[in-house]
């Protein structure tokens, strides 16, 4: 991902080693901010909220984007790619 242009987007708690530790400082920054701030607050209210309580300098596009990557992965995961077979579906009835 490095030289990509994009930031790394981590979402703690990363294992050791996994992921840079400045990546995860961002992206728990805007977590925490976000829960402050309400989870539809302006990217740009954001930024300046990090930038005051963490001292970390963030771009609203950049943090749009993280933000944008936490949604994404917040989604309810797709179900299986096929139902499961009918024999296989048992009866609540005690049969």
């Amino acid at each position: 991902m490095a030289g990509s242009g994009s930031p790394q987007v981590v979402m703690p708690p990363a294992p050791p080693d996994e992921s840079r530790p400045g990546a995860v400082r961002k992206t728990q920054a805007i977590a925490d901010a976000l829960i402050q701030l309400g989870e539809h607050a302006d990217p740009r209210r954001v930024a300046e909220a990090i930038r005051a309580q963490a001292g970390i300098d963030l771009d609203p596009g950049e943090v749009a984007e993280v933000i944008a990557t936490m949604r994404e992965r917040a989604k309810i995961p797709p179900g299986p790619d096929q139902p499961p077979p009918e024999n296989a579906r048992g009866t609540s009835q005690g049969k």
